[in-house]
C-alpha cells in the first residue's frame, strides 16, 4: 500500500516564482509527505492542560473540554473571499477537578457530556451573547466515564466507566439498566441507529454490539494483538476501529449473515491512533501520536495523503469542511485547506 507521491511540475514553480498564486499555495510537497505552512492553521488558544473533549454543534459552535474547563468557541470574522473563519472563544464553564469530555449533541442546542463521574445535560443558547444553562445531571457513584452516546432517537443515553455500561431514560438521574461484557476498561461508544445497534470497544480487546431496543447482546469481535482504543461510524451501517497498536480494521454490515465483515487491519500508523473519523468525501482521517494525519480509501484499504504536522489526539470535521485536531499539548487547530482540496493544476501525481 504505497501513498500517492506528489510533486510540483518544474514550470508550476516557475510559474509560481513569476506570479502572486505562490501565496495561494497551501502546502509544501515534498514525495509522500504534505507539509503545511503556518498560515493556513488557525490554533485555538485557551486551554492550560491537555485538550480531552472536541465536537462541533449543528449551529457550529465549537466545544472543547479538559481538566475543569468547558469552552464554547464561535466563527467571528470571514477572511476576504476565501471563506475562512477565525474562531473566538465566547464562553468558558469553570468545573473545578473534573475532567470535561465525551460530547453528544441530543437537540437543538442542547448537549450532554461527561463530568468525572456525572453526567451533565446543558442548554447553550447562541441568540445573541451566548447562554450556557444546566439542565440535569445523572449521576455515575464509582468511576469516571470514559465515553458516551445516546440510543433510541436521544430517549436513553448510555454512559461508558470502567467494565460497564449504564443505560439512563433522559431526566432520570439513575441507570435503568447496567450491561457489563467487558473485562477492562471500555474506550469507546458509538450508536449505528440505522441497525438499531450500538457498540462498544475495550482494552480487554474487544469490540462488543448490543441491540439498542432491548439493551440485549448482539455479536463480539476478539482481538489478539492490541487494545481498541477509539470507533467512529462509516455510513449508516458500518464503522471503523483504531487500536494502540496503530491500526485500523473495516467493519462492514453484511445482511446475508446478519452481522460485519471485519476488514483488515491496515498498519495505519507507528503509534496509537486515538482519534478517527469520516469525512464527507466518504474517506477515513486518522490522527497519532506518531505525529501525522492520514486520509484513507477504506474501501480500497490504502492511504491517500500523509500530513506530517505534530501528534493528535482528536480529529472532526467541521460543518465548513475544515478538519479540526486536538492535542494532548493543550492546543487545537483548524486546518484551512486540506486534501482534497489542493488545485493539481499545479501539480503532477505518480502512482
Amino acid at each position: 500500500m504505497n501513498n500517492k507521491k506528489l510533486y510540483l511540475k518544474k514550470e508550476s514553480i516557475e510559474k509560481f516564482i513569476n506570479s502572486n498564486d505562490i501565496l495561494k499555495l497551501p502546502f509544501l510537497v515534498e514525495l509522500n509527505k504534505v507539509y503545511i505552512p503556518s498560515r493556513y492553521r488557525e490554533i485555538l488558544k485557551g486551554h492550560t492542560l491537555p485538550v480531552v473533549g472536541l465536537a462541533q454543534m449543528k449551529n457550529g459552535l465549537i466545544l472543547s473540554g479538559s481538566y475543569g474547563l468547558l469552552k464554547i468557541w464561535e466563527k467571528n470574522i470571514d477572511i476576504n473571499s476565501d471563506n475562512y473563519s477565525f474562531f473566538e472563544l465566547l464562553h468558558t464553564e469553570v468545573y473545578n477537578s473534573h475532567l470535561i469530555q465525551c460530547f453528544i449533541e441530543l437537540e437543538e442546542n442542547t448537549i450532554a457530556f461527561s463530568k468525572g463521574k456525572q453526567i451533565i445535560e446543558a442548554k447553550i443558547d447562541k441568540n445573541g451573547p451566548i447562554k450556557y444553562q444546566e439542565l440535569f445531571q445523572y449521576q455515575v457513584a464509582e468511576n469516571s466515564i470514559e465515553s458516551l452516546t445516546s440510543i433510541n432517537n436521544n430517549k436513553n443515553l448510555v454512559a461508558g466507566l470502567y467494565q460497564k455500561m449504564y443505560i439512563y431514560d433522559r431526566k432520570n438521574p439513575s441507570p435503568i439498566y447496567t450491561l457489563q461484557y467487558h473485562e477492562f476498561f471500555i474506550k469507546k461508544i458509538i450508536s449505528i441507529p440505522k441497525l438499531n445497534l450500538f457498540c462498544s470497544s475495550g482494552t480487554d480487546h474487544k469490540i462488543i454490539l448490543y441491540n439498542e431496543e432491548k439493551f440485549e447482546f448482539f455479536s463480539v469481535f476478539n482481538f489478539e494483538e492490541s487494545h481498541i482504543v477509539c470507533l467512529c461510524n462509516c455510513n449508516e451501517t458500518d464503522f471503523c476501529a483504531s487500536t494502540m497498536g496503530g491500526k485500523i480494521w473495516y467493519f462492514k454490515w453484511d445482511e446475508k449473515i446478519n452481522n460485519h465483515e471485519q476488514i483488515g487491519p491496515i498498519n495505519a500508523h507507528k503509534n496509537e491512533i486515538y482519534g478517527i473519523t469520516q469525512i464527507k468525501n466518504g474517506n477515513i482521517v486518522s490522527v497519532s501520536r506518531d505525529g501525522t494525519i492520514k486520509f484513507w480509501d477504506i474501501i480500497k484499504l490504502v492511504c491517500t495523503y500523509k500530513i506530517e504536522i505534530g501528534p493528535n489526539d482528536h480529529v472532526i470535521q467541521l460543518k465548513d469542511g475544515r478538519l479540526c485536531c486536538a492535542s494532548n499539548n493543550n492546543m487545537i487547530s483548524i486546518y484551512n485547506s486540506l486534501p482534497p482540496n489542493i488545485n493539481f493544476d499545479f501539480f503532477s501525481l505518480d502512482n
